[in-house]
């Protein structure tokens, strides 16, 4: 199974959805223990209050794609519904699972 883990930004106009994992530093994203976690290799993440936002809260999402090929996904997608488009392109037997968590930022 493959991993695929990517964050949307619904109060950006463009690049809304950007790829997390695998990217250059984490690439191996095929997952074959229970046993996996993130970051791998002392790696961290960070989270951001965004500059753009004037509000003292805003909402985030990670969305994670598990698929039983490896495919090749674009590092950005300028909304939800592209993201969505290429799920259809690969098909429902492909998919294994997606699984979307919400998560928000305070100022």
């Amino acid at each position: 199974m493959y991993l695929n883990i990517f964050q949307w930004f619904p109060y950006e106009k463009t690049n809304k959805v950007v790829k997390l994992f695998p990217n250059n530093k984490e690439k191996n994203n095929n997952i074959k223990s229970k046993n996996f976690g993130l970051p791998t290799n002392g790696l961290s993440y960070f989270l951001e209050f965004p500059k753009n936002i004037k509000e003292k809260t805003v909402d985030e999402h990670l969305i994670f794609i598990a698929t039983k090929d490896k495919i090749k996904w674009l590092n950005r997608y300028f909304s939800l519904e592209d993201l969505n488009k290429r799920l259809i392109e690969i098909g429902k037997n492909n998919v294994v699972s997606k699984e979307q968590k919400t998560y928000t930022l305070i100022k």
